[in-house]
């Protein structure tokens, strides 16, 4: 892991839950997702939800699940399963950490609602692809904008 991924995924960490659900919001409308909605859990301190994702004549509705930490159990997954209702089609967890073999083997499980998986290293490379907090230096280098995050941080 390279320096400016391991600075997005500390200030990740360290953000206020309500700043880190607003970024969420942002990525996942940036990448595609519409009717968006959120809410951090303060008993697991992660951050559940649902969208849509239109392509072309085709919807489908996601369950999301946000998790800022180091380690994912299979627990997790389970219980993120649990959540779904008859309408979901697919899953996508988000971490900022990464994910064992058992928890992507339990993502793909048969006769289970499928669970994408997008681990921190990922996540930072989509935040730097869609310019969320990442700049290019003169030499086509990230950089990390503390000040975009610094304003989100910030922001009323």
């Amino acid at each position: 892991m390279t320096n400016w991924q391991k600075e997005i995924i500390s200030i990740l960490r360290n953000m206020p839950e309500k700043k880190f659900i607003l970024l969420s919001y942002k990525f996942l409308n940036k990448t595609g997702f519409s009717n968006v909605e959120l809410m951090y859990d303060k008993l697991s301190h992660n951050i559940f939800g649902s969208a849509t994702i239109e392509l072309g004549v085709l919807s489908y509705q996601f369950e999301i699940l946000i998790n800022r930490s180091d380690k994912v159990s299979v627990s997790t997954i389970t219980d993120f399963r649990k959540r779904m209702n008859d309408y979901t089609n697919k899953g996508l967890l988000i971490s900022t950490g990464d994910f064992s073999r058992d928890i992507k083997r339990e993502s793909r499980r048969k006769k289970e609602i499928p669970i994408d998986l997008i681990n921190g290293i990922d996540l930072v490379n989509r935040i730097k692809n869609l310019k969320l907090g990442v700049g290019i230096n003169e030499r086509n280098d990230p950089v990390v904008d503390r000040d975009w995050f610094n304003a989100l941080i910030n922001q009323e």
